[in-house]
């Protein structure tokens, strides 16, 4: 007896299994067809579904996926008859149900606004749209229980990118609110707070965690043991994937070590949520903004933000100036805008030194196209120095090439109406972290040394050790540093002494740090993109984002004049992973870097001119802007191209750098020194050639 009902029981157990196998794979299958658009296949679907649902008292997570599926197909058919009723029934189950998780909550609160925002948008129902909203802010409620609930920075972005849809209907009922309620300008500070969330998340909690656990009481040592333990992670990782020479039993070494490093650091972050929740919180939240205050902020230096969100299907913008606000949405998807900015990347590297007419004009239509969808409906109400906060594609955009206006036929490249020429350009991480930064840099004392440079040498078998065998050596580096170093006093590492041991050394020691080598950008793994430096004896040349999220560099302007130090790897709520991100992870308050790859000999020339607008006291946009204007006006044919002056972007703190020149007295005596030894080596060669008559 005991048997029969043991074997009836298995049974019963594989029924049910094969039954929610059925139910998924039916919903699932409802999902794809409705993403075609055929919702009346997809109810279809639905209904076979439903016939494996259990018979029970409350609903379940399979049905509330299937209900919520069914929901978007009601939506998308615009079928408003049965939209309230199936809203009110998955309202109804969350009651019943206290078990549901917040994400799945945030999903159920997701899809109930988005059908109250097609309702409201269908017949102009301005009480739909609130109803929308106020579903929207139960939603970003659950979420960001979520967020205050995560133990590590990996739990905060899977949250971010598993429930992003309540974001994406969140700016279209914000901006619907807006469009009919312009004057409220809470609306568009509940809007910045949004766009605020889904931006920089690991960078804004890191450089808020020190200030945030000092005033919490939290004890530095457990930082530091994060921070170290972290730091070792990442250089086994690194061992792992970059020496294939290692033994098998080497691997089986370190992988082991590994997993007992990620054990010990889950326990010490899991310790700190238990043990000091609110530090954890605070470090995650954003910052609440008032319109007003931010515009007095902007005010001060004449200044206009500029703030975009590249979502699924629309590009939402919010441009903030002294003097007026807008906030605008435009109708192009994430995919159409990486396709035109990549477009535009293309046609900018296409034989900058000879390009064909076809591409020249091409590049004049694309730039002037990107434009109108980036900044024209926001032009109006500019200042001439503008803060850019891009999203998605546009960070690896320079938007100094963009055109205001549309050339004439012919017309060279080097009289284009580059947006460049009515507005310098800098570029933020986030609104928190521009003001952060900004507020860094009028605080700080001006007590550090002030310039340390390098620029190693390389030859063919440094070159031919990875994938910078195909960029060949640098010829003008070293001239690109002493043009510096002979105006400014400067401590310069070149050739062989350009090692990296001397960076680790002085880096932290230093107001600005210049940088002129190789670098190697990894979309597909940001951590392991790179900087060169010349070889020390045991091979070591390589300074990887993973190294530098652990050092301490505290400078006031890093310029990283190599190739493609501003792109990377691509992650939601994280921006671009890559050696710009990971000098800012490491303290520097702002960053000179290239979006492509660059010309040595340009590089050299246009370094000399931003140094120079930089001693004349002006910020470093408005440097910036200046070299790259004086760049094109001095050389007006192949090197006008935006290729060898767009490249440079300025992100981070503009303020002006106190920089002190060399007094005439010491360049008269550098000049002598120069002329002696020249002197020198004249004489002794002359000695030579006599003794050999």
């Amino acid at each position: 007896m005991g048997a029969s009902l043991l074997k009836r029981s298995e049974e019963e157990c594989r029924l049910k299994e094969t039954c929610r196998l059925y139910l998924y794979a039916l919903v699932l299958k409802a999902e794809i067809v409705l993403s075609l658009g055929k919702a009346d296949e997809a109810l279809s679907l639905l209904r076979e579904a439903a016939t494996y649902l259990p018979a029970q008292s409350q609903v379940d997570m399979d049905e509330l996926y299937l209900r919520l599926v069914e929901l978007k197909a009601h939506t998308q058919n615009n079928d408003f008859s049965r939209l309230a009723a199936q809203c009110d029934y998955l309202l109804a189950a969350l009651d019943k149900n206290s078990a549901i998780d917040p994400g799945s909550v945030t999903q159920v609160y997701d899809g109930i606004a988005r059908a109250y925002l097609a309702r409201g948008l269908r017949h102009n129902s301005e009480e739909d749209i609130q109803r929308a909203d106020s579903y929207v802010q139960e939603g970003m409620r659950y979420w960001e229980q979520l967020i205050n609930t995560a133990s590590n920075q990996d739990d905060v972005r899977y949250s971010l990118q598993e429930y992003y849809g309540i974001f994406e209907v969140a700016f279209n009922v914000l901006y619907e609110l807006h469009q009919r309620q312009p004057q409220d300008t809470t609306v568009l500070a509940r809007a910045l707070r949004y766009f605020e969330s889904t931006k920089n998340l690991e960078l804004r909690s890191s450089l808020k965690r020190t200030k945030v656990a000092r005033q919490l009481g939290v004890p530095t040592h457990l930082l530091q043991r994060q921070q170290k333990w972290n730091q070792q992670i990442f250089i086994l990782r690194s061992t792992l994937d970059h020496h294939s020479s290692l033994s098998v039993t080497e691997r089986m070494a370190l992988a082991e070590e590994l997993n007992a490093l990620q054990t010990k650091l889950h326990q010490l972050e899991e310790a700190l949520l238990r043990d000091y929740p609110a530090y954890v919180k605070r470090i995650h939240r954003g910052e609440e903004y008032s319109l007003s205050t931010l515009q007095a902020q902007l005010g001060k230096e004449q200044q206009s933000i500029v703030y975009f969100l590249a979502a699924e299907e629309s590009l939402f913008t919010i441009a903030i100036s002294p003097t007026g606000q807008v906030f605008c949405r435009s109708r192009i998807s994430s995919d159409s805008l990486a396709d035109l900015v990549g477009e535009i990347r293309a046609l900018v590297d296409a034989h900058p030194y000879e390009p064909a007419p076809k591409t020249i004009a091409q590049l004049a239509q694309r730039n002037y196209q990107l434009y109108n969808i980036l900044l024209a409906a926001v032009d109006s109400i500019l200042t001439e120095r503008l803060v850019i906060i891009p999203d998605g594609p546009m960070e690896i955009l320079p938007f100094s090439l963009l055109l205001t206006k549309a050339p004439a036929p012919g017309q060279p490249p080097a009289t284009w109406p580059y947006l460049i020429r009515e507005h310098s350009i800098s570029y933020a991480y986030g609104l928190e972290l521009w003001l952060q930064q900004e507020r860094t840099a009028k605080d700080a004392a001006a007590v550090k040394s002030q310039i340390l440079a390098f620029a190693p040498s390389f030859n063919a078998s440094d070159l031919g050790r990875d994938s910078l065998r195909k960029v060949g050596v640098l010829a003008y580096n070293q001239d690109e540093v002493t043009s510096i170093a002979n105006r400014f006093p400067a401590q310069v590492f070149t050739a062989d002494e350009a090692h990296i041991n001397h960076f680790r050394t002085y880096a932290s020691d230093y107001s600005i740090l210049h940088l002129a080598t190789h670098a190697k950008a990894n979309t597909e793994v940001g951590e392991y993109s790179y900087l060169a430096f010349a070889p020390t004896d045991k091979g070591d040349y390589r300074l990887e984002v993973g190294e530098l999220y652990a050092m301490d560099i505290p400078a006031e302007l890093v310029v990283l004049s190599a190739c493609e130090t501003g792109i990377g790897e691509w992650q939601r709520g994280e921006g671009v992973i890559g050696l710009e991100r990971a000098f800012a992870f490491a303290g520097a308050e702002s960053l000179i870097t290239t979006y492509w790859r660059v010309s040595d000999r340009a590089s050299a020339d246009f370094m000399s001119g931003f140094y120079a607008f930089l001693a004349k006291g002006l910020s470093k946009d408005q440097a910036l802007r200046q070299a790259q204007l004086c760049f094109m006006e001095e050389h007006d044919k192949w090197l006008a191209h935006p290729f060898y002056w767009s490249a440079y972007v300025q992100k981070g703190s503009t303020a002006v750098l106190p920089l002190r020149q060399r007094s005439a007295w010491s360049l008269w005596v550098g000049a002598a020194v120069v002329l002696l030894l020249m002197a020198s080596w004249f004489y002794q060669r002359t000695q030579v050639f006599l003794h050999a008559s």
